[in-house]
């Protein structure tokens, strides 16, 4: 049953699902930034999820341990 839910993955394979993270997480905070400029505000349902984005994916890489900033890397 462990293997069923717990398979290993080859390494090119992880630094590929890797690299997508963090283009998506780059590209999560870009569109934020786009809705900022356009007028969005907290309380807009589209800022509001703009923003979940990008704080979902940070969480992600940060729980991997690839931070932005050297100081949260601990």
């Amino acid at each position: 049953m462990k293997t069923k839910y717990y398979k290993t993955i080859k390494p090119a394979t992880a630094k590929a699902r890797i690299a997508n993270l963090v283009e998506a997480h780059n590209k999560a905070w870009e569109k934020l930034r786009n809705c900022e400029k356009c007028g969005g505000f907290k309380g807009d349902s589209v800022y509001d999820y703009r923003l979940a984005e990008a704080i979902t994916f940070s969480q992600a890489l940060r729980t991997m341990g690839i931070t932005e900033v050297d100081f949260l890397a601990d």
